[in-house]
């Protein structure tokens, strides 16, 4: 099948056309038609692709940062428990080894630690529920293991708790639960 457009003799094949050179036709569709569609394909990119990417990568920047933070908080406020529960352990036994009992100024201090070590529950289980909202399920289960576990501590007596090896492996659990969580996104 041929035609005649204008000056510009154009066989149509199925798949394909041919132009005669030297046409306007064929000036056009060589030189104008691959710049203006390298400009609107830039024009996509440049107004619709770039910053959604942009924004995602910033948005992804920003989750990643603020589990950072709360995996920090997280192991701070852990240690600052751990180290509250061992001088509170470290004072009852030095009070049960002493026969007199502690004198005023221990007991004081005794009372302190006890205080601290609320205050420092308080904290971890503030960071904690933090890491609960913020990371996916294994790490949410593994914290409110460690919840049930603290909680079974709080009726114990002296001799029956945990020595600080276990306090230990609770700490480094929870650690990797959360980097493992961090990795992940």
């Amino acid at each position: 099948m041929q035609w005649q457009i204008g000056r510009v003799n154009a066989v149509m094949n199925w798949w394909e056309w041919k132009f005669e050179p030297g046409t306007i036709l064929s000036y056009l569709l060589g030189s104008w038609i691959p710049a203006l569609l390298t400009i609107g394909i830039g024009g996509l990119f440049a107004t619709v692709i770039y910053p959604n990417l942009a924004s995602l990568i910033s948005e992804r920047r920003r989750i990643i940062e603020r589990r950072q933070d709360v995996i920090v908080h997280s192991a701070v406020a852990f240690r600052k428990y751990r180290i509250a529960w061992r001088r509170l352990m470290d004072i009852s036994r030095q009070e049960e080894e002493t026969p007199d009992g502690i004198n005023d100024i221990t007991r004081k201090r005794k009372e302190d630690i006890i205080a601290s070590r609320y205050k420092t529950k308080d904290d971890l289980i503030a960071a904690l529920m933090s890491a609960k909202a913020i990371f996916d399920l294994p790490a949410g289960e593994v914290i409110d293991a460690f919840f049930e576990w603290d909680e079974n501590l709080a009726s114990k007596r002296l001799e029956e708790l945990p020595d600080m090896g276990e306090w230990k492996k609770w700490e480094d659990l929870l650690s990797k639960e959360l980097q493992r969580g961090l990795r992940v996104f």
